[in-house]
């Protein structure tokens, strides 16, 4: 089923390519040792081309949402929600990102590492009058999970070894594959199907 994202009455199609959902451990400020709390990361992001009233392809994305769980498929049947624009952090970004509010995402269920994902928010996008704040926004897709990041490690091998043990703290490893260096200062824990 293809995804939607749907402001109002106009609907932008999900890019999901582009979009996913991923846990990390953010970094600490300097000279603080790092708790290693998981925090997870939903961003979705539209197809880009010529929508109904030339409207830019939108944005959706959350931040730092905490989850009680020590394996990522137990994911599927929870649900993060927050009243007005406080607790959770989630933005809409069309020229600029604006935080959403009364925001409720569900993951209502899970085929291997895609969930299926509702979300609903008021949102504002300030595309023109009529299509300005306050506007009711709807999602309706699916998602991959594509594991936990850390980017501030070095990845040589001593890193794998810091953030092995950093994940292991608060996730089982047993429901991740072994440590992946994508990057000079980052390493993917991708997800055990």
């Amino acid at each position: 089923m293809s995804g939607i994202l749907k402001i109002k009455d106009i609907a932008f199609e999900v890019d999901k390519q582009r979009s996913e959902f991923l846990a990390y451990i953010p970094q600490e400020s300097p000279g603080q040792h790092s708790t290693g709390h998981l925090r997870w990361s939903l961003e979705v992001y539209c197809v880009e081309k010529e929508y109904e009233r030339s409207f830019l392809p939108p944005c959706l994305y959350a931040n730092e949402m905490r989850f009680g769980v020590r394996d990522w498929r137990m994911i599927e049947g929870t649900m993060v929600q927050n009243e007005g624009d406080k607790g959770l952090a989630a933005y809409l970004g069309v020229q600029e990102s604006i935080r959403t509010s009364n925001n409720s995402i569900r993951f209502l269920s899970r085929r291997e590492n895609q969930f299926r994902i509702e979300w609903e928010c008021l949102a504002d996008p300030f595309w023109d009058d009529d299509y300005s704040h306050g506007l009711p926004l709807r999602l309706d897709t699916d998602i991959s999970f594509i594991g936990v990041h850390i980017w501030w490690v070095k990845a040589d091998d001593q890193g794998l070894v810091t953030v092995k043990e950093l994940v292991e703290r608060h996730f089982d490893l047993s429901c991740l594959q072994e440590p992946e260096i994508a990057g000079p200062y980052h390493i993917v824990f991708p997800p055990r199907l």
